[in-house]
C-alpha cells in the first residue's frame, strides 16, 4: 500500500514560522544588493577601459595598471565579482 499525504491543517503562516528564523537573511539580501549596486559603476569603468586599452602595447598596459585608482578597481573587480 502506498502513504497517502494528507492535507496540512496548519494555515500558511503556521507552517512559515515552523520554518526557523529569518534575522539573517535581511542583512544578506541588503549586503548583496549593496554590492551589486556597486558592482555597476565598477564593472562600466573597467569595461571602457579595457576597450580603450584592447590596442595598447604591453608597456602602455603596464602604465594603466600601476596607476593606484586601477589597482584599486581591479582589486575589487576581483574581490567582490
Amino acid at each position: 500500500m502506498s502513504k497517502t499525504s494528507s492535507p496540512s491543517l496548519r494555515s500558511p503562516l503556521g507552517r512559515a514560522k515552523g520554518l526557523g528564523s529569518s534575522r539573517s537573511g535581511v542583512s544578506h539580501w541588503w549586503l548583496q544588493r549593496l554590492t551589486a549596486m556597486g558592482m555597476i559603476p565598477l564593472v562600466l569603468y573597467c569595461l571602457i577601459s579595457f576597450i580603450v586599452l584592447a590596442d595598447a602595447d604591453l608597456n602602455m598596459a603596464r602604465a594603466w595598471i600601476r596607476q593606484p585608482f586601477n589597482t584599486v578597481a581591479m582589486i575589487l573587480l576581483l574581490a567582490v565579482g
